[in-house]
């Protein structure tokens, strides 16, 4: 049971639910670690190659695990383009 969109999310989900919700996480998780480690051999112009370039300079300021948050974050269905 997955909520539509649409529906409000009120109170608390059910444990499928929730369960369902974590396990795509860590899906969606292995998949951004995958991406990165992938494009680290393999470079184009796009957001993850350039981040992958800033730990190349210096790998203690930008780790490979770092790199998959930002592009989790930089995904996420919360982010909304600005008009001004």
């Amino acid at each position: 049971m997955v909520r539509q969109p649409g529906e409000p999310c009120v109170g608390r989900s059910a444990p499928e639910v929730a369960l369902h919700h974590a396990e795509q996480i860590i899906a969606y998780r292995r998949y951004l670690r995958q991406l990165v480690a992938s494009k680290a051999n393999q470079r184009m112009d796009d957001l993850a190659s350039g981040l992958l370039d800033i730990h190349d300079e210096d790998p203690e300021a930008l780790t490979q695990e770092e790199v998959a948050s930002i592009l989790s974050h930089s995904a996420s269905p919360d982010t909304k383009p600005r008009i001004t």
